[in-house]
């Protein structure tokens, strides 16, 4: 009796500690972004070399270097990104692209994908739907943040780690604006935004799928300019690292 007793009792521990353990991430990848030059402009016409301190002296810190840590297991993904040698005690923003094209018909004509539904941009703050709310409300015309959760600030030696766990599968998945609340978007609107505010799903867009064209998948900004956040809106921004989904 007391043998079966025991063996029950380590049948149990055994359950138990599998049921308990965390998931094994179906998807996980380790991957560098690639340096964007420093010359090259954004989407709001700034440039590193043009607006970031030091950048001439320096010639555009030629040697910054961004990777990517990414698990993903069915309906969320757990991002880690670690920068080193960029431009130092700077305000940084991640980006998930949702604009591009599809192969169309048979006669080639390229289908639009997006844009985003809530601003009609390119893409969107890389954060977890809990927080579209407060990321609403950093948008313009509400003052910027230090504190974004798409955010990271770069140390003196130019260095920084930014990680963010997701409710959404970056690849292959959509972003859930669905889920952002009456609430906000009311205040968004009552504040002056023309916004559309569009609370539908929006398809992420992965340049390396066949047939799919678009810049990037995720991309990391500097602001130089202000050291300020502003929600969905990526304001005025340089241009630093980029990747487009490659597996390899």
């Amino acid at each position: 009796m007391g043998s079966d007793r025991k063996i029950t009792n380590l049948i149990t521990i055994i359950v138990l500690c599998l049921f308990s353990a965390p998931a094994i991430a179906d998807l996980s990848i380790e991957n560098e972004f690639s340096r964007i030059p420093a010359d090259k402009k954004s989407g709001s016409g700034h440039s590193v070399l043009d607006l970031c301190p030091n950048a001439q002296s320096t010639k555009g810190w030629p040697d910054a270097k961004a990777k990517l840590h990414l698990e993903q297991s069915g309906s969320a993904s757990r991002l880690k990104i670690v920068v080193e040698a960029a431009v130092p005690d700077t305000l940084f923003t991640v980006w998930l692209r949702l604009a591009g094209s599809s192969p169309g018909n048979e006669v080639g004509e390229g289908k639009k994908i997006g844009p985003n539904p809530m601003n009609g941009g390119g893409a969107t703050a890389l954060v977890h739907s809990k927080y579209l709310d407060q990321t609403l409300l950093q948008s313009p015309p509400f003052l910027g943040t230090q504190n974004a959760k798409n955010s990271f600030k770069t140390n003196m030696n130019g260095s920084a780690v930014f990680v963010a766990d997701l409710d959404f599968p970056i690849l292959g998945g959509a972003y859930p604006f669905q889920r952002a609340s009456t609430a906000a978007v009311t205040n968004l609107r009552e504040a002056g935004s023309k916004w559309p505010l569009v609370r539908k799903p929006a398809a992420i867009v992965n340049p390396s799928e066949p047939g799919i064209k678009a810049p990037f998948l995720l991309r990391i900004v500097s602001h130089c300019q202000d050291n300020l956040a502003h929600g969905l809106s990526p304001s005025k921004r340089e241009p630093w690292f980029q990747w487009d989904g490659s597996l390899q």
